[in-house]
């Protein structure tokens, strides 16, 4: 269900991004769903496969745009 979706995507924001933004209301938590996504999609499209998306492999710039990543991809 939505909740658990929401609790999900909180979960994967590491505690220090939590901690630097405050608390994500729910379209912010949407954004950062689509954001990664996004980032996901992206891969996939260039053939590579994630395998360890988890808080460490997802960065937020100054605009607040969720960056998927990952020592291994670059």
């Amino acid at each position: 269900n939505e909740i658990n979706f929401i609790q999900h995507v909180y979960s994967l924001l590491s505690d220090k991004e939590r901690k630097k933004h405050g608390s994500f209301k729910l379209p912010n938590l949407l954004k950062v769903a689509i954001d990664i996504s996004k980032g996901m999609d992206f891969l996939h499209q260039c053939n590579i496969i994630h395998r360890d998306l988890k808080a460490a492999n997802l960065l937020i710039d100054e605009h607040e745009v969720i960056q998927v990543t990952h020592q291994s991809i670059f």
